[in-house]
Formats: C-alpha cells, structure tokens, sequence
C-alpha cells in the first residue's frame, strides 16, 4: 500500500489540449491545459510568465480531478521533459518526470481582443511517478 511513508513508483501517462497565450503589450504569458492523466483522472494544468525561477526554470501544477495538486518543474530550455516536485494530498512528497510527445501541429491565431498571439495544440506524455 502506498503512502507518504511508503512511496511506489508507477507508470504514469498523460494527454491534454494545451493553449499558450502570449499578451504583446509586455509579453507576459500563460498557459493552459485540460486532459486525463494515469493518476489524476480529469486534470487542468496552469503556468505563466510569473512562474519563472531566478535560474529561467518553468513552474506549475496539475490539479487532479478530486482537487490534489501535483507540482512540476521544467528545469532547462526544453519543453519535452518536465520533472514532478512534490504536490497537495496524495501527492505531497511526489517525484518522477514525463516526456512530451506533442500530436498536432502548434496553431497559432491573433486576438486583437486581448492583443495577443495564442498557440493551441495537442501532446502525450508518459513517464514514472512516485508518491
């Protein structure tokens, strides 16, 4: 049995919907997603330019579909791997990362409403947890 004093790795899969938006009048960013994970059930996922670290490192969180969140950390240049850190309920202590696959073309549109450029696309990832 799995607990905070009794970790388990375990496969973990991901796929989503994800949109990146981009505000031209000073280039602050968001992004978002919506999609099902192994251990999450239905998950949003949220990130922005105000979650960068002083090391360029890009931070977030995956809100599971019973509200535990799970902490994530991109720790270089690339967007393809993601390492879990740490999180809320079961998933307090989580570790682990994933690989991203992405499964269709980046569209990018402009939306004069907000003065932005937004980026939709669709991606897998599959990887190791541990909680």
């Amino acid at each position: 049995m799995a607990s905070v004093r009794n970790p388990v790795t375990r496969p973990h899969q991901s796929q989503g919907d994800v949109t990146l938006t981009v505000y031209l009048d000073d280039f602050s960013w968001e992004f978002h997603g919506m999609g099902e994970g192994t251990h999450l059930g239905r998950m949003t996922t949220y990130t922005s330019s105000d979650l960068l670290d002083a090391q360029g490192r890009m931070h977030g969180a995956a809100t599971a579909a019973n509200g535990d969140k799970l902490f994530w950390v991109i720790p270089g240049t690339s967007g393809w791997h993601l390492e879990f850190a740490g999180g809320t309920g079961r998933f307090q202590n989580a570790s682990g990362g994933q690989n991203t696959v992405y499964e269709s073309e980046h569209v990018t549109v402009y939306d004069p409403e907000l003065n932005a450029l937004v980026t939709t696309w669709s991606q897998k990832a599959e990887g190791q947890i541990t909680y």
